[in-house]
């Protein structure tokens, strides 16, 4: 058990793991009282939970899966956008320049509806119901109605409702996820694989993009919720802060002996008692401290940060990597009278390596993170992904009116560059950008500053996705990278002056 200090009180530093569960506040003014709370058992609690129940191990296998909608949802757009415009898969719906410029950026729109229906959902019906009234339902609804659609409204409105999904990604599914781990080493890791599935999911809608129509590729991502909606319906189980929340403590035990045995019924047992009672009086003394404390000027730090965060590129290659990979309509048409392989569009097949490197510069940055400042990263990544759109701007301008119809020059090497601008914006913004927007406000401040923040990202993300089409079509690709590279260089500026180290 923990340690004892000189005064022969009890160190609780053992238990602050627990404290910072979400429901467990640790109060360091008070000691324990009685031994007979605390067996022994509890300090093998460690050890137990490497090697964890395999209930727990299924149950955070669902939840994690729902972290792919997010990947889908982004990913789709960029193999989407082609298909569409090109007419290559011999659908009757083909978008103009203007129309797509709404299917890549309105999913933006529909993210700070899905942050602020997640916060209320997940309060009065629970991180489950909350997962399936309104991560599930939008977003099977957003791509069913992309996969009927008759019009370009229908696409429309499909990427707003699969928009309020990716709120709820990053509401409900974080929260419920982390809620079912009871320690920091089980939120660390469960931290970073939320992020590799949401990439992964990227990657997969991207491999597919190449092989399938648009209808297809919304109609195989809808199926995909199947696993999910099942796993979370018969098997995965409330979670225990919320019947906290309504004073069902048997019900949360019953839960933790689910996922971590019956073993840890004594210990949990005597933490909720403990933190049944000083939850209140930190919520008292949060609610006065954020009263006190000149908390405006730091939120809007984070907001200046969540911008240069958005307009970092990561949406606009994300949802625009095929188009700007477009080679000759030529050499497209000249080789789909060729072998299978050949046949498919060199576009959409570069598109995958970029969305590759996007899952490998998040775990290379988990990483990075563990030996170098967070500062420092965030410094280098701003100042990557803006020499990277400097040298796509030169590319692009350098290119006009030069279209070879042979790979190479108009492929690979913007390809390369975009790769090297979404590896060095994952082992940096993308890793530690929203930890650090955290960290920046004010505990007390911390659930409703990020409630505004995540809002605010949305509408910093439709406006950077929808702005790279519109300013495309007056200035050009080139000089528009251009333009994204010198924010990208603000941001760095920004970052080094005004964000502090944490």
């Amino acid at each position: 058990m923990g340690s004892k200090n000189e005064d022969g009180s009890r160190d609780k530093s053992r238990f602050s793991e627990f404290a910072g569960n979400g429901f467990l506040p640790l109060d360091n003014s008070k000691t324990v009282q009685s031994e007979a709370l605390l067996p022994n058992e509890f300090k093998d609690l460690e050890l137990n939970l490497g090697r964890p129940r395999r209930y727990w191990v299924v149950t955070l296998s669902i939840l994690l899966y729902g972290m792919v909608f997010n990947g889908t949802t982004n990913g789709f757009a960029s193999p989407a956008l082609v298909l569409m415009q090109s007419n290559q898969s011999g659908d009757d719906l083909v978008l103009t320049d203007q129309e797509l410029s709404w299917v890549s950026s309105l999913a933006g729109l529909g993210y700070p509806v899905g942050t602020i229906l997640s916060g209320v959902l997940m309060r009065y019906l629970g991180r489950k119901w909350a997962t399936l009234t309104l991560h599930c339902s939008s977003y099977v609804f957003g791509f069913g109605l992309i996969y009927l659609a008759p019009n370009a409204n229908w696409i429309f409105l499909g990427r707003f409702v699969c928009g309020i999904c990716q709120g709820s990604c990053n509401c409900i599914i974080i929260v419920y996820t982390l809620e079912m781990c009871i320690n920091q080493k089980q939120r660390a890791l469960v931290g970073v694989l939320l992020a590799v599935m949401g990439y992964s999911g990227t990657l997969f809608i991207n491999v597919l993009g190449v092989f399938l129509t648009w209808r297809q590729l919304a109609l195989t991502s809808l199926v995909m919720a199947v696993p999910f909606v099942v796993g979370l319906i018969i098997w995965v189980p409330e979670a225990p802060q919320y019947h906290l929340s309504k004073g069902q403590s048997s019900l949360a035990l019953n839960v933790y002996d689910q996922l971590f045995g019956i073993h840890f019924r004594p210990s949990v047992q005597y933490f909720l008692n403990q933190g049944s009672q000083m939850s209140e009086d930190l919520e008292a003394e949060s609610f006065q401290g954020a009263q006190k404390c000149q908390s405006s000027l730091k939120l809007l730090q984070a907001l200046i940060f969540m911008l240069f965060y958005q307009f970092a590129g990561y949406n606009v290659i994300c949802f625009y990597a095929a188009s700007i990979l477009q080679t000759d309509a030529k050499y497209i048409n000249y080789q789909s009278n060729r072998s299978f392989w050949h046949s498919l569009d060199p576009a959409l097949v570069a598109a995958v390596f970029v969305a590759l490197a996007g899952l490998l510069g998040v775990v290379f940055g988990v990483y990075l993170v563990q030996h170098f400042q967070r500062k420092n990263l965030l410094i280098t990544s701003a100042l990557g992904t803006s020499l990277a759109f400097f040298a796509l701007g030169v590319l692009f301008e350098g290119k006009k009116g030069n279209v070879s119809n042979h790979i190479g020059w108009d492929l690979w090497l913007p390809t390369a560059l975009l790769v090297i601008h979404i590896l060095i914006f994952s082992t940096g913004y993308g890793s530690i950008g929203f930890p650090m927007l955290a960290e920046m406000l004010p505990p007390a401040m911390r659930p409703i500053g990020m409630s505004f923040l995540t809002t605010m990202g949305g509408i910093f993300t439709f406006a950077n996705a929808k702005s790279f089409s519109d300013l495309s079509g007056v200035w050009g690709q080139g000089l528009t990278f251009i333009v994204y590279g010198a924010i990208n260089f603000l941001g760095a500026i920004y970052i080094r002056v005004c964000v502090p180290k944490l």
